[in-house]
């Protein structure tokens, strides 16, 4: 242990010497895993194995644009749109639906998995002497996504080997899908000076239309129950924000001097927040602050400090609760609660309007139509150590040496009193320790009676010599090899003491010096005799206590046949029913009953308990009431184990009435996740010392031999094995209720699809 801890220092020292400049300081970190020059990429997977690459014309050939697919870095299929001037794409399933430019005209393009064009249709919106300018909105519902172009809301609805495009509005300045039905869409329209945000339903039917006032180049987010629009205000330094709530059209408003770009709103602990990244004198600060208080932001708010080293913020966007700031030399994660994540240097290498951040399985890529770049997300398993170590650098070394030192002698300390103790403990069994050399150092109390050795035997002697009896042939054939394997072993060997056999499982434990120095062996034996004779004892005594009830009905019913009428007819058949329930319960043992395992099938709670009370016949149990309450549901249990621990608590149940005319009631129901059993009598009941005490293994009141404490152990376990609970409540002269939790072990719809109730019913035994 003390090398190890040596090893692991030296490592830590080496581990630690390049952190004083590595940048790990947060929890994670990115770094640039690949690039796509002058390409939008679309990922069609979450694990970015699949890339769609809309790739800008080149330089040389002013008529082409390139669309390929980039899988696990080979491109697999390509296909050059000549003449087409791509605005926006967008991936449905292993299609693509592209937004162009040609001839003057928008049209959107259908590509299938191979890029080839299945579907060209033109879409009216109105026409630009500049190039087209669009955007991709999102998908609405799975074959339905939309598109800002040129100031038109776009609608495609896509299928195999079709594309219907439609135009739903002019004028629109910005949009933004909603994840929270019925709404589906929300854009902002401008309407002469004035602008309204208008929401659309699944149908793509208008819900609510709001004023707002907004112009120029707007942001839209779906933010929740909410639609946020930031609005540039002046010389775009400043930005008007409008919160609108489609369900109420209430609206709240805020002006914080950060552009647009640099902001963001998001709901956080149910309060409407705003994230802003704002400019100080020589520095930048990421701020978070509730939307009502971001108007005081440059008087009271205190943000974090974001590293110079990142030079300019360019676009901070949040994607659930990850906050995103793209910087002119890197990235910057934070929390929406502001603290920060990760802090990179990296050539990012992208502009453009439409710069934005996606989230994929093991980083982010930024991307727009200038190009695209995939950051792969790195752990920092111990970034709090290496911050620690860019803090305190020049008091490293010492903190460290010291704290080897001190964490040295504690180990040496501790492994000295640890084996002195476990020497001197009375319920640790035998214990031996042998030196390198072989020899018996030390022994306890146990192990000194084992080997005969008294307080005249000296010590330190070769371990043969104290195990000259053939008895302990076995015990010194183990440490013989441990010692020659010098490394942990474990074996179960059988010693005679005292006449006596006795079972035992000894296990040898290297001890290690400095440097890996064997330094000899610690010898573990723990009695396990009695355990295993009273896994024996349970094993009969089960089998005694299920034929108990059996075989005395088979016995009454025998003693009373005298001759061939109908009541011996009965009488015969009862004989038979019982006797083939005893036949089925020594097949249970033979099969299950040894084994801790579930082997579970498909049993319905309410036919379960029916077939457990047909087990105990009237004629044995004449003063018996049985009342049946059954609303039953299907589980997913071992059935012989689930019916042995309820036919149980119905045994005691009847012996709690003591030949006295009584109730025995069975009931089942069921929740979502649980069914319940309930066995309860009218029998004499419990006092709290007795309750206390019957959970605990074979304890029993009865004084005439007839109880052997087996049967609620029997309960507790099959309740252990199924993840369910046992309760018991009873009341002196009252009864006794038993209630059997059990996880039904089904998922919903198998669930549902199995409910039937049974309705209540009350049989008497007379």
């Amino acid at each position: 242990m003390i090398n190890r801890l040596l090893c692991l220092a030296f490592l830590l020292a080496l581990w630690c010497t390049p952190m004083l400049w590595a940048d790990g300081t947060y929890p994670i970190g990115y770094a640039a895993q690949q690039r796509f020059e002058r390409s939008l990429a679309i990922p069609l997977d979450a694990d970015l194995h699949r890339v769609l690459l809309v790739r800008q014309r080149p330089v040389w050939d002013p008529q082409a644009w390139v669309v390929s697919l980039n899988v696990k870095g080979t491109t697999t299929a390509s296909t050059a749109l000549d003449g087409d001037d791509v605005c926006a794409a967008q991936h449905v399933g292993s299609q693509v639906v592209l937004l162009t430019a040609h001839q003057g005209n928008i049209e959107a393009l259908l590509l299938d998995d191979s890029l080839r064009c299945v579907v060209r249709q033109r879409v009216d919106v109105p026409h630009r002497n500049t190039s087209a300018v669009a955007q991709s909105v999102g998908v609405l519902r799975p074959g339905r996504i939309a598109f800002v172009v040129n100031g038109s809301l776009v609608v495609c609805d896509v299928t195999t080997s079709s594309l219907t495009a439609r135009v739903l509005d002019h004028d629109v300045l910005a949009a933004a899908v909603m994840s929270t039905p019925p709404f589906s869409i929300g854009y902002v329209r401008q309407q002469g000076s004035g602008a309204f945000v208008v929401v659309l339903d699944t149908a793509l039917i208008t819900r609510a239309t709001t004023p707002v006032p907004a112009s120029g180049m707007v942001r839209m987010e779906s933010v929740g129950t909410y639609l946020a629009v930031c609005s540039p205000v002046g010389d775009s330094l400043s930005t008007q924000i409008t919160v609108v709530d489609p369900r109420t059209n209430r609206t709240e408003f805020a002006t914080v001097d950060v552009p647009p770009s640099l902001l963001t709103v998001f709901v956080r602990d149910s309060v409407l927040s705003v994230a802003a990244v704002r400019s100080l004198t020589n520095r930048y600060e990421l701020v978070v602050q509730p939307l009502s208080a971001i108007g005081a932001l440059d008087l009271d708010a205190r943000g974090t400090p974001i590293p110079n080293d990142l030079h300019a913020p360019i676009r901070l966007q949040r994607s659930g609760s990850t906050l995103y700031v793209i910087f002119a030399r890197g990235i910057m994660s934070a929390r929406t609660d502001g603290k920060m994540m990760s802090s990179d240097v990296l050539p990012i290498g992208i502009a453009g309007t439409r710069l934005s951040v996606l989230p994929v399985s093991d980083g982010v890529l930024v991307r727009s139509m200038q190009g695209s770049v995939l950051l792969r997300r790195v752990e920092h398993q111990a970034w709090f150590v290496t911050r620690f170590v860019t803090t305190t650098r020049e008091y490293l070394v010492p903190i460290v040496l010291s704290l080897i030192i001190l964490v040295l002698l504690v180990m040496i300390r501790r492994h000295r009193r640890v084996l002195r103790a476990a020497m001197e403990l009375p319920g640790s069994g035998l214990v031996l320790q042998v030196d390198s050399a072989g020899r018996l150092v030390r022994v306890n109390e146990k192990a000194a009676q084992l080997l005969r050795i008294t307080s005249n035997v000296p010590m330190r002697r070769i371990v043969r010599s104290y195990m000259l009896t053939e008895s302990l042939r076995s015990l010194l054939e183990f440490i013989s090899g441990a010692e020659m394997s010098r490394s942990s072993m474990s074996e179960r060997i059988t010693l005679e003491d005292a006449d006596v056999h006795r079972d035992y499982v000894f296990s040898a434990i290297p001890l290690r010096g400095s440097f890996g120095r064997y330094g000899g062996m610690v010898i573990t034996g723990i009695d396990i005799t009695e355990a295993l004779e009273r896994r024996r004892l349970v094993n009969w005594a089960q089998l005694a206590h299920d034929m108990q009830t059996n075989l005395s009905t088979i016995k009454l019913n025998a003693e009373q046949l005298d001759e061939s009428n109908d009541v011996n007819r009965e009488r015969r058949r009862r004989i038979l029913f019982q006797v083939g329930v005893l036949i089925q319960r020594v097949r249970d043992l033979v099969s299950v009953g040894r084994s801790e395992e579930i082997n579970r099938n498909l049993v319905h709670s309410a036919e379960l308990c029916t077939e457990i009370r047909h087990e105990f016949d009237p004629g044995m149990f004449p003063h018996v009431t049985f009342s049946m309450k059954l609303r039953g549901t299907m589980m997913n249990v071992d059935r012989l184990k689930i019916s042995r621990a309820v036919r149980n608590s119905v045994e005691n149940a009847i012996k709690s009435l003591r030949g006295q005319r009584g109730t025995v009631e069975i009931a089942t129901w069921f929740d979502r996740t649980n069914v319940y059993i309930r066995v309860s009598d009218t029998g004499v009941g419990m006092d709290p010392d007795t309750l206390k005490n019957m959970m605990k293994p074979y304890f029993t009141t009865a004084r005439d031999g007839s109880g052997t404490g087996i049967g609620t152990m029997i309960m507790q376990h099959v309740m252990h094995v199924h993840g369910g609970t046992l309760r018991v409540s009873s009341e002196p002269g009252v009864g006794t209720q038993v209630i059997f939790r059990i996880p039904h072990g089904m998922d919903g719809t198998r669930l549902r699809n199995a409910q039937f109730a049974v309705t209540a019913e009350s049989e008497s035994a007379l």
